[in-house]
């Protein structure tokens, strides 16, 4: 069995939608399923895609389409064949220049199952199949985990490459916009590496991912070269000497990057992000408590107000793969964070791509590898959906307070508010002789409220504040335990 991986495209909104829709679904009617990625179609329903193995045993790439409440609207299969599909990246499809899509992996031969050379399909909305390139490079592997669309009309792709017999190497393949290929770059061939993300400037690439030396061990890698891949204007390693996870980086659209990744301590791989500069110098760092196994191998997702989500994986407590999901603010404050419901504990789960819905919440695609299934999950904008596997929903939300969950661990009323409001949280669910705290956090991600008390209840004033959306959040001796959203309308 092979691992899959997805892409993300996110744009955070201020506004209330009218209809709100989740579903929580598993997809095997005809396949094998791998894996999924999605991003949004112009209609109000979504592309899902990803490598397969058919009933009859070939493998390909699937492209699915869903509409608002998770039912498929149409399946359609490319590049199928007796020969090996492979798609390893979390940015592996992107929109085109000419709103069209383009889907990437790597393929082998039918005579030749070592040889694995890229691949590149470009379809359209509707799934008609304008054309397939594959990239050949004899007596090698190739496999790309992102690719972005370029500014000069083409598209810039990274990953990995390797002969037969080496490790993988860190990859950066430039082509046209027929995926013609212009240049390719690998860079430190002497060492193990991986790039997971790329980045353009007006004067270059910025890529991360990892390198492996024998001093620090695994490091996070970022380099920037020059547009034409030949000059590397400069080059770092960050972490810790220990092993540490490959970096995955996302401008901030101010010349800044925001990098996630998971960092060793005290032989425990813990969260880690920061912000860089344009040449590559850290400005801030933040490492959280949580035991993870690494951040999902999906593009970093930057948010309308500067914030970003990005996704973790972890073990569960009997040792098997689910996954987090994780919203920062733009200083790296924490949000929410938030765990799909009914994922079932002795299976592996991932989550590879998220993308914003018109709803203001988010869809997300993984697989569930254990059953070979994909997996497709919708929410709303503070990563709630329905709670059992298989379900969905019409919510009609005139309010905030409709969106408010069963398993929420506190609620606000009333909602929307005007002057003042209440905050309540169930007693039997926490421990008795601690404190607590409310914070509020306007759209921006700037804390505007604080309150300490020792009650399951408290109450605020909030008529200073101005209309708009708010995230409030419980915290239990310093542990954030849920956040909700307040809206204050007068």
């Amino acid at each position: 069995m092979k691992n899959i991986i997805v892409v993300l495209f996110i744009f955070f909104q201020t506004s209330v939608s009218a209809q709100t829709y989740f579903f929580n679904k598993l997809f095997k009617p005809d396949t094998l399923s791998l894996g999924a990625v999605v991003t949004h179609t112009l209609d109000n329903a979504y592309i899902v895609a990803g490598p397969y193995i058919s009933t009859n045993l070939e493998e390909g790439f699937y492209v699915r389409k869903l509409d608002l409440y998770g039912e498929t609207k149409w399946f359609k299969a490319f590049e199928t064949g007796n020969h090996s599909i492979f798609s390893i990246g979390g940015g592996i499809l992107t929109k085109a220049n000419n709103n069209t899509y383009i889907l990437v992996g790597s393929r082998t031969y039918e005579d030749d199952e070592l040889n694995q050379d890229v691949v590149m399909i470009n379809f359209t909305e509707n799934g008609e199949h304008l054309w397939t390139k594959i990239i050949t490079e004899p007596n090698g592997v190739e496999y790309p985990y992102h690719i972005s669309p370029t500014q000069d009309g083409g598209y810039i792709l990274c990953g990995i490459q390797r002969s037969f017999t080496s490790n993988n190497h860190f990859y950066i393949l430039k082509t046209d916009a027929l995926g013609n290929k212009i240049w390719d770059k690998v860079l430190h061939e002497d060492k193990k590496g991986v790039a997971f993300s790329v980045c353009e400037e007006n004067d270059g690439y910025v890529i991360s991912g990892y390198m492996k030396n024998i001093d620090t061990q695994a490091d996070i890698y970022i380099v920037k070269i020059d547009k034409n891949g030949q000059t590397i204007i400069w080059e770092n390693a960050y972490g810790t000497p220990y092993n540490d996870t490959a970096g995955l980086l996302a401008s901030d659209g101010n010349n800044n990057f925001f990098l996630v990744a998971a960092i060793t301590d005290n032989n425990i791989l813990k969260p880690y992000i920061s912000k860089i500069d344009a040449l590559g110098n850290t400005l801030w760092s933040k490492t959280f408590s949580n035991e993870v196994v690494g951040p999902q191998e999906s593009p970093i997702l930057i948010t309308a107000d500067g914030g970003f989500l990005t996704m973790y994986a972890y073990k569960n407590e009997i040792n098997y793969y689910d996954v987090s999901i994780w919203r920062f603010t733009a200083q790296g404050d924490t949000l929410w964070t938030r765990k799909i419901p009914d994922t079932r504990p002795d299976e592996n789960w991932y989550l590879k791509d998220i993308a914003l819905a018109s709803d203001s919440g988010y869809i997300l695609s993984g697989f569930n590898y254990s059953t070979q299934s994909s997996w497709v999950v919708k929410t709303d904008s503070l990563g709630h959906t329905c709670s059992t596997m298989g379900c969905d929903s019409l919510a009609f939300a005139t309010s905030v307070e409709e969106l408010v969950f069963e398993n929420s661990s506190f609620k606000i009323s009333p909602n929307p508010a005007q002057h003042n409001l209440q905050f309540s949280w169930k007693e039997n669910s926490l421990s008795t002789n601690k404190s607590y705290e409310i914070h509020i956090f306007d759209a921006f991600g700037k804390l505007v409220k604080k309150k300490k008390t020792n009650d399951f209840q408290t109450k605020l004033n909030v008529s200073y504040l101005e209309n708009g959306i708010y995230f409030c959040q419980l915290f239990e001796e310093n542990e954030l335990l849920d956040t909700q959203k307040l809206m204050v309308l007068r």
